[in-house]
């Protein structure tokens, strides 16, 4: 088992003059992994992290989406069976 690394992203809300603070755990393999690309790309690592959190809840969004249009789908396709053998 690897260690783990952790990091804090600090955001800074001018507007509401908070400060939110989170800190994260993450194994050293994928903190090496997040620093690589953090570099690569020219951007900081906490903002990494968001980007990639965002990119995520938006895939589990149109996944959940997708779940819920194919239960519509299966129950409309229930509905249909049951009339046609009706009509038999």
């Amino acid at each position: 088992m690897t260690a783990n690394t952790s990091f804090i992203i600090v955001k800074y809300l001018k507007l509401e003059r908070l400060i939110k603070v989170m800190q994260i755990e993450v194994e050293t393999d994928t903190a090496k992994k997040l620093s690589e690309v953090a570099d690569a790309m020219g951007v900081k690592k906490e903002e990494l992290v968001d980007r990639a959190l965002l990119l995520y809840i938006d895939n589990i969004s149109r996944y959940a989406d997708l779940k819920r249009e194919m239960k519509a789908w299966d129950f409309l396709s229930d509905e249909a069976l049951k009339n046609f053998e009706k009509a038999l």
